[in-house]
C-alpha cells in the first residue's frame, strides 16, 4: 500500500438482494419536474450494487386515474413492456370501518 492510499474494501460473497421501491416518495422526491420519467428499478439496483445479486425488486404504487390533464390509462412501465425481476403492489384504499368488534372503544365511523 503506498502513502495515501485506501485499503481495498473486505471482499463478501455475493448476497441476495430484494429492493423494495416506494413509489409516491421517488416520484416526488426525485422524478416529478425533471425529464427523467422512465426508470427500471432492477437495472439502477444492480448498478448500485454490483457485487451483489439482486433477486427481486417491488414497487408499490397506487393506480392513476385517467384525467384529461394527464391522458394515462398505462403504467409508465406497461408502455415501456415488461421489466425483469420487477412486482408491482398497488395500494388499496381501506374502507372505513364503521364498528370493528375485535377493537374494543372503537367509535363509529361518522
Amino acid at each position: 500500500m503506498t502513502a495515501g492510499s485506501q485499503p481495498a474494501p473486505a471482499a463478501h460473497p455475493p448476497r441476495r438482494i430484494s429492493v423494495y421501491v416506494d413509489g409516491f416518495n421517488l416520484y416526488y422526491g426525485s422524478l416529478k419536474g425533471t425529464p427523467y420519467k422512465w426508470l427500471d428499478p432492477y437495472a439502477l439496483a444492480c448498478a448500485l450494487l454490483p457485487s451483489d445479486r439482486v433477486t427481486a425488486v417491488h414497487y408499490f404504487t397506487a393506480r392513476v386515474k385517467p384525467t384529461p390533464r394527464n391522458g394515462r390509462t398505462t403504467p409508465l412501465w406497461g408502455e415501456r413492456g415488461h421489466l425483469s425481476h420487477l412486482t408491482v403492489v398497488y395500494a388499496v384504499r381501506r374502507q372505513e370501518v364503521a364498528h370493528d368488534p375485535r377493537r374494543p372503544g372503537a367509535e363509529a365511523a361518522t
